[in-house]
């Protein structure tokens, strides 16, 4: 019995000495899909998209109902205030490279515009 909680014991200290390679976590930075996909809009920019919609969902000349394609629809509408705003704001605000155009990010931004305005 002795014999075996010494064994045990030396097996314990061994482990407490020997580095830890199971727990060890390797960090990286993330992709750039990465990044986009897991940005977090600021409740700011949300409250901005949501005034914008409301406040052009009462022009005259908004297709509020039209596909999100056509020139005076809702969506298109508020994308080209969003795309006003300076470049600072625009790197600062929305994911990562949107500022300089790239396509996940805008595409991202166009999903939570689209989900922004739904209701409005």
């Amino acid at each position: 019995m002795f014999a075996l909680i010494a064994t045990i014991n030396q097996r314990l200290n061994a482990l407490e000495r020997a580095p830890s390679t199971t727990n060890a976590v390797i960090s990286r930075p993330p992709t750039h899909a990465e990044a986009v996909r897991t940005f977090q809009y600021l409740p700011a920019v949300k409250e901005m998209m949501r005034r914008t919609a409301c406040k052009i969902f009462l022009a005259e000349d908004v297709h509020a109902y039209a596909m999100d394609n056509h020139k005076r629809s809702l969506f298109c509408l508020v994308m080209v205030q969003i795309d006003q705003h300076p470049t600072e704001y625009k790197r600062v605000n929305f994911p990562s490279n949107y500022a300089t155009g790239d396509g996940l990010a805008t595409l991202h931004l166009q999903t939570k515009v689209q989900k922004q305005t739904k209701n409005v």
